[in-house]
């Protein structure tokens, strides 16, 4: 037996509201009302989707004891590659790069020159990665 036989799916209000009666688990984010606590007499957990649950009715939840689980910290590797690719843009002009080969313009780096412009001074902190630029 599959762990997801019966498992009913929704990708728009209209279609999870017919299925909210039935409904033991709910994965769901930013589609949530809070009256669908109303239509959800079965419900015995809810797994937000997203980091922040700040739209949840937690009162509600917690008279109900319904568990509300979070996605927090899932994406935390990927944005913080993502912000250390953005700072390395920053710092070197990548996007300049990117402009001038596009206008098939030459415009030779500056390595080593005191008078540099751009880039980043000083030090970054966040989540536990240290480091400087």
């Amino acid at each position: 037996m599959s762990a997801l036989q019966g498992a009913l799916h929704a990708f728009t209000e209209q279609g999870l509201r017919p299925l909210l009666a039935e409904a033991e688990v709910l994965c769901i984010s930013m589609m949530w009302h809070d009256e669908f606590l109303d239509l959800t007499p079965n419900l015995k957990i809810i797994q937000s989707i997203s980091a922040g649950v700040d739209h949840f009715p937690m009162e509600r939840l917690k008279e109900r004891n319904i568990p509300l689980c979070t996605a927090g910290g899932t994406n935390s590797r990927t944005v913080a590659e993502h912000t250390l690719a953005f700072l390395l843009n920053i710092s070197r002009r990548l996007y300049a790069a990117r402009d001038d080969q596009k206008a098939h313009h030459w415009n030779p780096p500056r390595h080593g020159r005191s008078d540099r412009q751009g880039g980043l001074r000083g030090g970054f902190r966040f989540r536990g990665l240290k480091g400087t630029c």
